[in-house]
């Protein structure tokens, strides 16, 4: 009876260090998941914070000109050409605005005139605006 009841106990504590080392198995195989989660919520939460912040005035008007006519930039590298006459919508037209508004857009880009103040009827209308952008905007 002495040994029956041993050998119990025996097979009971070997299968009980099995439980713990698969409980552990397990608890490892989560901490890794969670580790490789907590990496990639990180890293979208750090690129949502990125696209949060303002772009640099260039890149804002290089996306401005890129959306407007992607020829401007390619004309501007390839043949030198800096001054620009566009037909331009009245959104279009307020965008161009609030660059000439900003301190450093003279590095960029520079403003005719009142030419490029048009007469909007209405918003489907397309106006002609002059624009100047520089070397250091396309290089």
């Amino acid at each position: 009876m002495q040994s029956l009841s041993d050998s119990f106990l025996t097979s009971l504590n070997i299968i009980l260090q099995w439980v713990a080392i698969v409980s552990m198995a397990l608890g490892l195989s989560a901490a890794i998941a969670l580790f490789f989660v907590s990496n990639e919520m990180g890293r979208r939460h750090e690129q949502a914070i990125a696209e949060l912040r303002p772009k640099p005035l260039k890149e804002r008007i290089l996306i401005y000109l890129d959306v407007l006519d992607p020829q401007i930039l390619e004309l501007a590298r390839t043949t030198g050409q800096r001054k620009f006459e566009r037909l331009l919508t009245q959104a279009q037209v307020v965008e161009l605005q609030k660059f000439y508004e900003e301190d450093k857009r003279k590095q960029y880009i520079e403003e005719p005139g009142p030419t490029l103040i048009a007469l909007i009827n209405r918003s489907d209308t397309k106006n002609p605006a002059r624009f100047t952008i520089t070397d250091e905007l396309v290089h």
